[in-house]
């Protein structure tokens, strides 16, 4: 199986379809490489904008017919961009509300290019994340999942700030899907307090959350038990459960 590289993408349009509207900029990052990032501000390819939309982006039609790079020259410096920094691994498209960014990216893709180097399929963070969880819909709001996470990551609607404040997001939550959950929060635990392990059981909601001097983890199901190095936070004084 080829190695993969999530690229966390986010844009700002004048409006909610492609072909209509136009993808005013664009924000990437690699996921667990920050440092590299792309961001451009594309000319309008179509007249129609809804002014609800430029207001949030704080984007101007007219400066960027002036100043806006040409959509396939852009397109193709990001296709550029995505070759040079995955390095010979597969690039996975990874957006937060996944559809309508890569609504917009397909069509661009394909309609200056010719081909998408994501493919065909694109990752979905808020569903990744309910998959994780077992939250709601609702539960999957940045806001919300930022609180769960301990992640500072306010949506600024500005596409590179966004596509690294997601990227954050991706991260911790990629942690939490590796490996032995169970053991890496306990070791992570272990270096962040002195209190002993113990257990809870499974009468608390699906996630609870640990706090001890600013750390916070999330934790999930795992057979029978949760596992929590610091129970003060739920009335208990470090007892075993079994």
């Amino acid at each position: 199986m080829k190695p993969e590289t999530f690229v966390s993408v986010d844009i700002e349009t004048s409006g909610p379809i492609p072909g209509e509207y136009s993808m005013l900029s664009l924000g990437a990052c690699i996921v667990g490489d920050s440092a590299l990032n792309f961001y451009r501000e594309f000319r309008p390819n179509a007249d129609k904008f809804i002014p609800e939309a430029l207001a949030v982006s704080g984007l101007q039609i007219s400066k960027l017919n002036q100043s806006g790079t040409d959509p396939k020259q852009g397109m193709q410096e990001f296709k550029d961009w995505i070759e040079t920094n995955s390095r010979g691994r597969r690039p996975v498209f990874a957006a937060f509300n996944a559809p309508f960014d890569w609504s917009f990216l397909n069509y661009y893709f394909h309609f200056y290019l010719g081909a998408n180097p994501f493919g065909f399929s694109a990752l979905d963070m808020k569903a990744f994340f309910m998959g994780l969880t077992g939250c709601t819909w609702d539960d999957t709001r940045s806001s919300r999942i930022s609180e769960i996470l301990n992640a500072e990551t306010e949506i600024k609607h500005n596409a590179l700030e966004d596509a690294l404040a997601q990227a954050r997001l991706f991260e911790k939550m990629r942690f939490l899907a590796k490996g032995n959950l169970l053991q890496d929060l306990t070791e992570y635990s272990r270096m962040k307090t002195d209190h002993p392990t113990c257990y809870i059981p499974l009468d608390l909601p699906f996630y609870a959350h640990l706090q001890d001097d600013g750390v916070r983890a999330i934790l999930l199901w795992t057979e029978c038990y949760y596992v929590l190095a610091n129970t003060t936070a739920f009335g208990r004084s470090g007892e075993s459960h079994a």
